[in-house]
């Protein structure tokens, strides 16, 4: 989403239907909840805690569409942490992490410390047990 729209300070759906902007506008309303959502499924696929694989797959897709349009949770929290990222540590920062997922998780905790340092407005965090069980084994 962040690179469709071109950066963090253009709206993701500057050029679709007033319905799908509405939806959009609604859902990363409530991205912090989300990002809570997110993290408590992920920690219970990794602790196979979420059930059957049936189970896993039902839970993981409320997190894909919202209203029958593709974009709920993991696009509006995705969009907000590279979003974040990039207004804290640019463009080129950003980029270098998208392919190693552990590392944007880490790197947007390291944008949203920032944030919340200034203390305007209070982001989530990743936790520690998540980033410890998404990094790779170091041997």
């Amino acid at each position: 989403m962040l690179a469709a729209a071109g950066g963090p300070n253009v709206h993701p759906h500057a050029s679709s239907p007033a319905a799908k902007r509405a939806v959009w506008d609604r859902d990363v309303a409530k991205w912090k909840n989300d990002f809570a959502g997110l993290q408590g499924f992920m920690l219970d696929v990794a602790h196979d805690r979420a059930g059957p694989d049936e189970e896993v797959t039902r839970r993981g897709f409320t997190f894909i569409s919202t209203d029958s349009i593709p974009q709920g949770a993991f696009y509006t929290v995705g969009w907000t942490m590279g979003a974040t990222i990039e207004r804290e540590l640019g463009r080129a920062a950003l980029v270098g992490a998208m392919c190693d997922r552990p590392a944007l998780l880490r790197l947007y905790n390291r944008a949203a410390m920032r944030v919340n340092r200034r203390g305007r407005d209070r982001l989530p965090l990743w936790s520690d047990e998540l980033l410890r069980l998404v990094s790779p084994a170091r041997g």
